[in-house]
């Protein structure tokens, strides 16, 4: 347990370190329960005072010797305590030898080394490494690394390190190698990995010709589904080369997948350790959904080689520098592998069902955090995603040419340096010419901006005036000035054709937005046209228009940029469901009446692109909703959006039923773009079509399910059934688990359907599976699998009496003292007890005022709901 229980850091105390490591040399002789961890570091004083001492982090670990430049220490010539060791007096240059006892099958955390599956794994980021040794946990000290790794030869045959492998040998039945990264990098970028592990080879030719050995590492029964991940790399790879001219550097790229592991992946140079969820994959196993997440996050960590590795981040605070800016890579990379525009839906999805609550929330944080209480709680949606559309502002306001400039001149500079988000602006600015000082306010200040458009036409003048009011809101009660940010903007007229906005007839322009009012006029408009605002999502905004419905059934149906006719579709269903919230249940039909005919529409439409349909399909969230309304109605909610639903398929059951039969007609499984969307329709019409509780639709999920060759098909039947109370949801529940009982991330799937059942009373079945065999607490996948379904289940986690709050707090507080990290990220839903209807927030707050009482309670717990009850983060 860290000592340093509830203590701030600040940005503005940022100070150089006074030593840096220039060498790290390594040793671990591996035991289960005693591992044996010696160091040699060379170090040289980077500061003017002499007399300072040095200052080592380490938590948990068992000293054993500690001399300098061969000199032993004697106990008064240094102080040991809970976190850090702190030697008094040391010369300008010297070595540091220390050996230390760790025990990582005690390492329930999974920071530092611990075991998995019986196999040793590190994770170090963000400050791992001090479970490992004593050494200066910072990123900005950046050392050259030699690992050397001794482990008993038949259960360990395999050991892996960063870099390349240099040397090995033999001692008995224990055998050692040495692996050496040329390249300087901070400590949370090392990695260790030994165990008995199957491997799959594949190779790279870079754009120079050198040849890049690929090795994917994994439990010898999963071998055969790693031939995905191996592909995504080697369309990273090649991506990499032709969008931004980056070449891998080293001779070997490593991937392990482990079953323990608290984060989704981590890019280790050289060696990166991942998540079994984001490597194995076969179409039996895996969904279209999963297979789209494999190529993301390969290409991420991938990414990361040159973004965050070979260029990192100078303290925690720039997380975003390295995170906000792969995630965009990331993006991008997906956008021209797949489909552009259902990429970027799916990412502001993402955004707004995640980022925009936090940015709403107590925990509400500039993309560079001003202070943190815990570091791992920092790796937000704010940080990678709200991160990744600021860069994609930029993108917009250089333009791909300049911007790209302006990543070679980063590299060019930087390569090899710890640095912050101003070098990375100053960057950017130095390019393109263009002042970005106030474009940094993204950076420092917190908040979703809200646009306000309102058309002002004279049809005398034949004249429209553009009124655009920004409120930039606030950071800790404090007014935000004006954000910098682009605007894509187009115009069509009553009868859905585009209108030219200048005297070269371009009919989109790229509008710089930089003050809270200004207004923009067009000559020569023959009618009152309708606007298409922030094309493609060109800022993380919330945006409100004068337009009537009438006007976004119109973009609906016309709008050239397939994300904007998405979001009229978004902005109508939003306006209608939120306009249900405050009437009696006897007015919504006349109510949703226009809507309904509206989807007609879409589903009526030959030429509309089956991807984008099936996008149009869905509805608004219902954690998107609640962020528009200031006081939050849980049920009432679901019941706006579930009644929208059946009434879509009540009206449409035919068309819907035409699309399925459609849609089906395919023969076999395939992976290609057009079978993916034709899966995806669907399910999406099956999923109406349930709603309809007609015994023709649940023969036919129960067919399609007996007769699915590949997952996709199999979860979009048992998704759409857990909602249910009949045999046929008990028929597929029961098939399914003993079809898939021993392959692990299926069995998660199994888990998180039943958890996310919004049948009445359905917290008293999800309740019961914690008890399954098949369940722990210990594995954050399976945690992640079944309490982090019901939190985000808003029938049972919000259970009218209470129930849900108190048992979800119950677990949080078991897992908190298994898994710091997981159990703070559970807690997420209580900070917003605040926006819950009276007698909801008073249960809510109940239990977060127990979890608080807790003494044993984590740092990274208690940041959260201490500020949870603050109301703010400080």
């Amino acid at each position: 347990m860290k000592a340093d229980q509830h203590q701030r850091k600040y940005l503005s105390d940022y100070k150089p370190p006074n030593f840096t490591i220039n060498e790290t040399r390594l040793e671990f002789s591996l035991d289960s329960q005693r591992t044996s961890v010696k160091s040699r570091l060379q170090i040289s004083r980077c500061c003017s005072d002499r007399s300072a001492s040095l200052t080592l982090d380490g938590i948990e670990l068992r000293l054993l010797s500690l001399s300098i430049d061969g000199v032993l220490l004697q106990a008064d010539q240094y102080k040991l305590g809970a976190e850090q060791l702190t030697i008094y007096t040391v010369p300008d240059e010297f070595e540091l030898a220390c050996e230390v006892e760790i025990n990582p099958s005690a390492n329930t955390r999974l920071e530092g080394l611990y075991l998995s599956s019986g196999n040793f794994c590190t994770q170090c980021e963000a400050e791992g490494f001090r479970f490992i040794t004593y050494y200066i946990d910072r990123p900005d000290v950046m050392s050259v690394f030699t690992t050397r790794i001794i482990g008993d030869k038949d259960r360990l045959p395999v050991l892996l390190s960063n870099g390349n492998r240099v040397n090995s040998g033999q001692i008995g039945g224990r055998h050692w190698v040495e692996w050496a990264d040329p390249f300087p990098k901070p400590s949370y970028l090392f990695a260790l990995v030994a165990g008995d592990l199957a491997r799959v080879d594949g190779e790279f030719v870079t754009s120079s010709g050198k040849t890049v050995t690929l090795q994917f590492f994994t439990e010898h029964h999963n071998r055969d589904k790693c031939g995905h991940a191996l592909a995504s790399l080697q369309k990273a790879m090649k991506w990499d080369e032709d969008t931004f001219g980056l070449e891998y550097d080293l001779d070997l790229y490593m991937v392990v997948a482990v079953d323990d592991f608290n984060m989704g992946a981590m890019e280790n140079k050289g060696l990166n350790v991942f998540n079994t969820k984001y490597v194995l994959a076969n179409p039996q196993t895996a969904t279209d959904d999963d297979y789209h997440a494999i190529e993301a996050v390969i290409g991420h960590e991938y990414f990361h080689n040159w973004t965050g590795n070979r260029v990192t981040c100078r303290d925690w605070f720039q997380i975003s520098l390295k995170e906000g800016l792969t995630v965009f890579r990331d993006q991008e990379f997906s956008s021209d592998m797949t489909s552009r525009a259902i990429q970027r839906i799916s990412d502001v999805r993402v955004l707004r069902n995640h980022q925009f609550p936090e940015d709403a929330g107590p925990m509400a944080h500039p993309v560079r955090p001003a202070s943190y209480q815990e570091i791992n709680n920092f790796y937000t949606a704010t940080v990678y995603n709200k991160g990744a559309e600021v860069i994609r502002m930029l993108h917009t306001l250089l333009g791909s040419g300049d911007f790209r400039k302006g990543m070679d001149l980063y590299f060019q500079r930087h390569d090899g340096q710890a640095v912050t988000t101003d070098d990375f602006r100053q960057v950017m600015q130095d390019v393109s010419g263009i002042d970005l000082n106030q474009f940094q306010l993204w950076y420092e200040q917190s908040g979703t901006p809200k646009i306000e458009i309102d058309r002002q036409y004279d049809a005398e003048k034949k004249c429209l005036e553009l009124k655009i009011k920004q409120d930039a809101g606030d950071t800790q009660g404090k007014p935000n000035q004006a954000f910098h940010l682009p605007m894509r903007l187009s115009l069509f007229d009553q009868q859905g054709q585009a209108v030219g906005l200048d005297a070269d007839g371009r009919v989109e322009l790229m509008v710089d937005i930089r003050k809270s009012e200004q207004t923009m006029r067009f000559n020569n408009i023959a009618e009152l046209p309708v606007v298409s605002a922030f094309r493609g999502y060109s800022a993380p905004i919330i945006l409100h228009t004068d337009h009537s419905d009438e006007d976004l059934a119109l973009l609906m149906s016309c709008d050239t940029d397939p994300f904007n006719r998405w979001e009229a579709g978004q902005q109508y269903a939003s306006r209608i469901m939120l306009n249900m919230l405050n009437m009696t249940p006897d007015g919504w039909p006349e109510q949703m009446r226009g809507l309904i005919d509206t989807f007609g529409l879409i589903l009526s439409d030959e030429q509309l692109e089956i991807q984008l349909m099936a996008e149009m399909l869905v509805l608004p969230s219902e954690k998107y909703l609640g962020e528009m309304i200031e006081i939050v109605d849980i049920h009432k909610i679901r019941n706006v959006r579930e009644s929208v639903r059946r009434a879509l398929a009540d009206r449409y059951e035919l068309l819907l039923k035409g699309h399925y039969q459609s849609a089906s007609s395919q023969v076999g499984y395939r992976g290609e773009p057009e079978d993916i969307a034709k899966r995806r329709l669907k399910n999406t019409c099956l999923n109406y079509l349930l709603t309809l509780d007609k015994t023709e639709y649940f023969d036919l999920c129960l067919q399609q399910f007996e007769a699915a060759d590949n997952m996709t098909d199999q979860i979009g039947c048992l998704l759409p059934i857990v909602h249910f109370q009949n045999h046929y949801r008990n028929l597929i529940v029961e098939k399914f688990y003993q079809q898939w009982q021993e392959t692990a991330l299926v069995v998660d799937k199994w888990f998180s359907a039943q958890a996310s059942s919004y049948a009445s009373g359905s917290l008293n079945t999800i309740i019961p599976l914690f008890e399954h065999e098949a369940y722990t607490l210990q594995n954050p996948n399976r945690a992640r699998s079944l309490l982090g379904a019901l939190i985000a289940n808003s029938s049972a986690f919000h259970q009218s009496d209470g129930a849900g709050y108190k048992f979800v707090a119950d677990k949080i507080l078991q897992l908190d003292a298994i898994n710091p990290q997981i159990a703070a990220r559970m807690a997420n839903p209580f900070l917003h007890w605040r926006k819950l209807i009276p007698t909801q927030s008073k249960m809510m707050k109940q239990q977060i005022e127990k979890m608080l009482s807790n003494k044993g309670i984590s740092n990274d717990l208690n940041e959260l709901i201490t500020t949870s009850l603050q109301g703010k983060a400080n």
